[in-house]
């Protein structure tokens, strides 16, 4: 019976608990939610179901609200707690009934649930009484959640303060269900007498109801003292009241099922005003009466883990255990709504288990051979499993529960079965490699095939005693993870050195990937030997790539190649008396012209100078700040006609003169002549590291300025950088 008073959460749950207490007591001690004390962190599949129906003290069904909650955690015995995560909105499944499924763990700590309403109607100041909260628009209510739960939450409402005249109507809803829950109680809205009337009292009487009913009561509450009182009855001005219909079904002679409607005229009389205050009731009562002991209308049916019978559960070998739960849909949910005589017993008959699964519980009972149903009781889900691969393939479990429903004289009826069956499979990790998605590999005819990494060795900075590594672009490798469990990638390994593969190791999930870079890394030593141009060159080195899954090695190719080019320039005289000429910068990867070098240390390295018709001078400028020639020049051939590009056709003394090994002979000015070919060094730090750049010039012809009578083009071929 709800409570005929207004009055907080905590009195609704503290009746509702009455009732679930009385049931309680005749069922097994393993299934209270007491009982339950380990394991200390298990959540029974997502969660246990709460349905929340949120009304007014009139019974009728509030919509414009929104319902979140939250978990609060204590620990036992303890007067405070901890809110863990956000706060999760519930669903509205119905008007006035929400529902979300709250993951609230199976241990001995005092874990609660918090409900937070917000009302959301327009008329939100009529229930401010009922939000006490953030300008009146929010409510807090703690509830112990252990199992599929039910509650209801009440929201008062009121009316404005009234003088004579005032009309109103005010509907009434009241739910009977016998035997089972036989009375029900619903009020109006809180009214009061407004203190700027002229009235200082009025009296209240009611007409007969409408159809009458001995059953169905008027009453008047006075929310001060609390008290229910018999009408006529006479208020005050500014006093606060309230009209509240009590129905009670006789022990005999239950009415028949349905809904029944009824009406009564509440007057209000004043002095001098027979007729000053008119309140409508519309009273609705709607009459349940519960068979007795009749078998639930499912039977011999199947409930699957997964639910598509066709698919199975992933079990992933060498992963924790993981806990599945088998829900019954709400049209497949067994309740027994039968009175207080009859139970129904759910019990294990025939069982199947694969030795990888365990059977953790059973509608949220430890007890997992046996659950019987109260009168007010449902069956919502059936077995959790908890299931951990040590195998591939099928692992599977079949549970047989045998129904049967006892009456108050012990008579047993047989109910036919309910069925459970979970579908697992054991497997392990499953890698692949995307070669769509991996720059290693080059598609020809169609087909995706491993690529050379090929690396210039000359593209670098060459200094005395240190051969520095190439200067390289990474390939990459993206490994998918093509199974249905976590896939643990760990670091890749090289057998070559001369390789490099980025340490990126983790756990991949279905269908994502990850991605690897791998470079080939040569030295001048890995393409001549000693880092001598000249010797036998030996290219192509291998290296076993095993990546951190199962994939096995890939055979990995490298070559090292000479990557010089040749790039044409020419120096043009700018002035005749001073002779001189447009200089050359050099840069690590490139040789450009400068412009003017009238001035020593303007930024020009190479520059022409006193030139003639058959021949001139090589030149190195000098840094501004130190002074030190940063360019200086080596002798190889002279006379020397070159088919094509200098690049591609070294003279043979080239190759001794350019090793970093040999640091004499080596001077800051020469002289050319037409067709000469000089190698030329760049050292790269102002303070004389030791690093250089090498390149050759070749001098490949020297023309008459026709622009600039008795000033001379010299035309160079750059084979830079070496």
């Amino acid at each position: 019976m709800k409570s005929i008073n207004q009055h907080s959460i905590k009195q609704n749950l503290r009746i509702y608990c009455v009732r679930v207490l009385c049931l309680l007591i005749s069922v097994f001690f393993s299934l209270s939610c007491q009982s339950i004390t380990e394991p200390d962190n298990l959540v029974v599949g997502d969660g246990f179901r709460m349905r929340v129906g949120l009304q007014n003290q009139a019974g009728e069904p509030i919509s414009s609200a929104f319902l979140e909650w939250r978990i609060l955690q204590k620990a036992v015995n303890a007067t405070t707690g901890t809110l863990v995560g956000d706060w999760v909105a519930f669903n509205q499944v119905a008007t006035g009934e929400f529902e979300a499924v709250v993951p609230v763990q199976l241990s001995n700590r005092d874990d609660y649930v918090v409900v937070r309403t917000r009302y959301t109607g327009s008329d939100v100041a009529l229930y401010s009484a009922s939000l006490p909260f953030n300008g009146r628009t929010e409510r807090f209510d703690t509830v112990k959640v252990c199992g599929d739960v039910r509650i209801q939450l009440e929201l008062s409402k009121q009316s404005p303060p009234v003088c004579c005249g005032a009309v109103s109507t005010e509907s009434l809803r009241l739910t009977v269900v016998a035997p089972t829950f036989p009375n029900d109680t619903a009020a109006s809205s809180i009214m009061s007498i407004d203190q700027n009337c002229n009235e200082q009292t009025v009296s209240f009487s009611a007409s007969p109801l409408s159809p009458a009913d001995a059953n169905l009561t008027v009453y008047l509450r006075r929310t001060a003292t609390n008290t229910l009182q018999a009408l006529p009855q006479t208020v005050t001005r500014g006093e606060r009241f309230q009209f509240v219909a009590v129905y009670t079904t006789p022990l005999t002679n239950t009415p028949p099922a349905g809904i029944q409607t009824y009406s009564s005229v509440i007057t209000g009389s004043a002095a001098g005003n027979a007729n000053c205050i008119t309140v409508n009731l519309r009273i609705q009562r709607e009459l349940t009466v519960n068979a007795r002991c009749d078998c639930p209308s499912v039977r011999d049916t199947t409930f699957y883990a997964p639910t598509d019978s066709t698919q199975t559960i992933p079990l992933c070998i060498g992963v924790a255990a993981r806990l599945d739960t088998v829900f019954l849909p709400p049209s497949k949910q067994i309740t027994n709504s039968a009175d207080s005589s009859c139970t129904i017993q759910i019990s294990l008959d025939r069982q199947t288990v694969d030795a990888d699964i365990s059977l953790i519980s059973f509608n949220g009972s430890f007890n997992t051979s046996r659950v019987v149903l109260l009168p007010g009781q449902r069956l919502t889900q059936g077995p959790v499993f908890s299931a951990a691969a040590t195998k591939t393939g099928a692992i599977n479990a079949d549970l047989r529960y045998r129904v049967q429903v006892v009456d108050g004289n012990g008579t047993t009826k047989e109910c036919g079965f309910l069925n459970f069956a979970y579908r697992g499979f054991g497997e392990g990790s499953r890698c692949v490699i995307d070669s769509a998605a991996s720059t290693i590999f080059k598609q020809v005819n169609g087909r995706f095939v491993l690529d050379t990494l090929q690396e210039c060795v000359s593209n670098i900075i060459v200094c005395r005693n240190n051969n520095t590594v190439a200067v390289n672009n990474p390939r990459t490798i993206v490994i998918r993870n093509a199974g249905r469990c976590p896939l643990t990638i760990t670091n890749p390994t090289l057998s070559n050195n001369k390789f490099a593969v980025s340490s990126n190791p983790g756990v991949v999930m279905p269908n994502d990937t990850q991605s690897f870079r791998i470079a080939f890394t040569p030295t001048r030593e890995d393409l001549w030997f000693n880092g001598q141009r000249g010797s036998t060159p030996t290219p192509f080195h291998n290296v076993a790539l095993t990546l951190g899954c199962n994939l096995g090695t890939m055979n990995v190719i490298g070559k090292a190649d000479s990557c010089p080019e040749s790039v044409g320039l020419n120096l043009r005289q700018y002035g005749l008396q001073a002779k001189y000429y447009e200089g050359i910068v050099i840069q690590p990867a490139r040789a450009e012209k400068s412009g003017d070098a009238r001035r020593l240390g303007n930024g020009a390295e190479i520059f022409a100078n006193l030139v003639n018709s058959t021949g001139g001078t090589l030149d190195g400028g000098t840094y501004s700040k130190t002074g030190v020639t940063s360019v200086t020049y080596k002798f190889i051939a002279s006379n020397h006609n070159i088919p094509g590009k200098v690049c591609d056709n070294y003279p043979t003394q080239t190759f001794g003169v350019l090793d970093p090994r040999v640091t004499t002979g080596w001077t800051q000015s020469i002289p050319f002549n037409n067709k000469d070919v000089i190698a030329f060094r760049k050292e790269t730090d102002e303070n004389g590291s030791g690093c250089y750049l090498y390149g050759i010039i070749w001098i490949q012809q020297i023309d008459a300025d026709a622009a600039n009578p008795g000033a001379f083009i010299v035309t160079l071929d750059f084979c830079y950088p070496m």
